[in-house]
């Protein structure tokens, strides 16, 4: 989770990082919806599902999880390249 924190604390498509105890993180975007980003990573082979069946989560929401440092590295790439 910490490591997920960094990646998106500096993403310029990035609006707000809840924080967690949780081994996920909850994020708002900014200027781009989470179809639209979730677009994106898939287009890399990066799978992430959006979030919006949740009543207070909008198209704006994601929650982030992943599975090991391999994909972790992964996701920093691209989205650092995003």
């Amino acid at each position: 989770r910490i490591e997920l924190e960094k990646i998106f604390e500096d993403c310029k498509y990035v609006d707000y990082l809840f924080k967690s105890n949780s081994n996920s993180i909850l994020i708002k975007l900014k200027d781009i919806t989470s179809t639209q980003f979730i677009k994106f990573l898939k287009e890399k082979n990066i799978e992430i599902l959006a979030c919006e069946k949740y009543d207070f989560i909008d198209e704006y929401c994601m929650n982030i999880y992943v599975s090991s440092q391999e994909n972790i590295r992964k996701l920093r790439e691209v989205v650092n390249a995003f």
